[in-house]
């Protein structure tokens, strides 16, 4: 099966994709792509309201049936965030000392370095880091210290 491109279609993907770079909510790694009239979002973007803002710009222009918006929502994750939510998670253990727990982040993976006393901290360390927005993978490699 094959189709072919006509020049209202290309018109129409052109527009879509001039009428995107116009608005500053859409990171320019969005990218459209075009058939019959139904617009295909494609691309991830950091932040939901990026992602609704790409499919209202595309919705206004002439021509335009349907928008099936396939973008991913890349959230970036914060470590001071995962330090926030451990801490909070631990904050009943008594005595525990969140100087010895290391947060670092390499894009949406999450690793735990440091010590704790108990398996019991370090299993809670990883499934506090599991609740924070936009981890993908926890790493937990906490020792456990007495």
């Amino acid at each position: 099966m094959s189709f072919t491109l006509t020049a209202g279609d290309l018109e129409l993907a052109y527009d879509a994709t001039q009428a995107l770079r116009g608005c500053p909510d859409v990171p320019p790694e969005v990218e459209v792509a075009e058939c019959d009239g139904v617009l295909t979002l494609l691309g991830s973007v950091a932040w939901m309201f990026q992602k609704t803002a790409a499919e209202r710009v595309v919705r206004g222009v002439r021509g335009v049936r349907a928008v099936n918006n396939q973008i991913v929502v890349n959230v970036a994750v914060a470590p001071r965030e995962v330090r926030r939510r451990i801490a909070e998670a631990l904050d009943g253990f008594a005595g525990f000392d969140m100087s010895r727990i290391q947060v670092h982040t390499k894009g949406r993976i999450v690793t735990l370095t440091g010590h704790v006393r108990s398996w019991v901290e370090k299993n809670e360390a990883e499934r506090a880091a599991w609740k924070a927005l936009g981890v993908a993978d926890v790493r937990n490699w906490i020792e456990i210290t007495p």
